[in-house]
């Protein structure tokens, strides 16, 4: 089968959507022709070249219009596209996810990345408005692919979409890259990801000066905006229990992960899963989660004891379950080691690379045959 990933931006970014996006279509690939068509303006290159890979690839950047607040992003796709069978478009703007939909004549899903009902530039205008364009942009679509259950509701709830469109496939993990290691480290909590207010790292930060006096390492992977990025450059060289490595590639982060003792996601929201959560996971390390309601679906899922949750505006909770980690560790080690093994099996079992395109291929086969040609 000739399936098309159609994306806004570019893999070269090399963030977590961009990531999903490789992962996607290079599994399909070994079943079906894959290209991955990007009308991405590279912003900012975390990699120079992309990982192998067997799809086709191919970069098409489009006009963005800056100058209109909020910015708007037009497709620009080639008349060939609708030779293939089927299409994932990555929605990231409204106009151009409608106008990629209206101009596709094949089978194609909407893949939303992240809650678009609270995150989306169109609640500067009335709800009904908002609302509204959401259905016409929905009713454009054959199908919508969701990461989250909470998502999926979401739509359903607010926008009455008929629930046999929807579709929940959450992240993957390779877990044969991230996978546990022999020795961890002296008692390491880490930090991967963009170095932003939404993903929280302010609020770890103000936890690198509460436990100045706790035997703590600190671990931040990452890059992102640039007074973040000032801070971690001064206090690592400061501290010397505080190290920033900045952007690392995947062999590496997976290392890290694995030889860490705790991994800590605080975002504000706006993913999924989170897949540094379950890489970790993967890699045998518990991890400790904001309280927001993708985070809290997430842990309910889970084995217990592999994460805890915290709520934002409780800065004393987040540091407290830091220490619980710390002193499980030093009193009942062999406990901890029960809770990593469960961590790794749970992912192996239903966030594997199999069970991810199990699931999505089934999706691509029930959108084909409700699809209206």
């Amino acid at each position: 089968m000739k399936i098309a990933f159609i994306i806004p931006t570019s893999l070269m970014e090399w963030g977590g959507v961009e990531n999903y996006i490789y992962e996607i279509a290079n599994l399909l690939s070994r079943n079906h022709h894959v290209l991955v068509y990007s009308n991405g303006i590279i912003t900012n290159r975390r990699i120079t070249e992309l990982p192998p890979h067997s799809f086709y690839y191919k970069e098409a950047p489009t006009i963005s219009l800056n100058f209109i607040k909020p910015s708007l992003t037009i497709p620009r796709l080639p008349k060939w596209i609708n030779h293939y069978e089927f299409a994932y478009i990555y929605h990231v703007g409204v106009l151009y996810s409608y106008l990629a939909l209206r101009y596709l004549k094949i089978p194609k899903v909407l893949g939303i990345h992240s809650d678009i009902l609270m995150n989306s530039s169109l609640w500067q205008y009335p709800r009904k408005v908002s609302l509204g364009a959401f259905k016409i942009l929905f009713k454009c679509a054959t199908g919508i692919c969701c990461r989250t259950d909470h998502y999926a509701r979401l739509l359903k709830n607010n926008l009455g979409i008929n629930p046999e469109k929807v579709f929940v496939i959450p992240e993957c993990v390779n877990t044969d890259v991230f996978a546990p290691f022999q020795k961890k480290k002296h008692f390491t909590v880490l930090f991967a990801g963009r170095l932003t207010k939404d993903k929280g790292i302010e609020i770890i930060l103000d936890l690198v000066n509460r436990l100045e006096k706790c035997d703590v390492n600190w671990l931040f992977l990452g890059r992102g905006e640039k007074k973040y990025e000032d801070i971690l450059e001064k206090v690592s060289k400061k501290k010397p229990n505080v190290i920033w490595k900045g952007f690392v590639p995947a062999n590496k982060l997976a290392e890290e992960l694995a030889k860490a003792s705790l991994t800590v996601v605080p975002s504000r929201g706006g993913e999924g899963y989170s897949i540094i959560a379950l890489q970790s996971l993967a890699c045998g390390t518990p991890v400790i989660l904001s309280r927001i309601p993708v985070f809290s679906e997430l842990a309910s899922k889970l084995p217990n004891g592999v994460c805890s949750l915290f709520q934002l505006d409780n800065p004393r909770e987040f540091l407290n379950k830091i220490l619980m980690w710390k002193n499980l560790i030093e009193t009942n080690e062999e406990h901890y080691r029960e809770i990593c093994a469960q961590a790794r099996s749970y992912i192996e079992k239903y966030f594997s690379l199999h069970s991810f395109q199990r699931r999505f291929e089934s999706m691509i086969d029930k959108v084909i045959i409700h699809y209206k040609y």
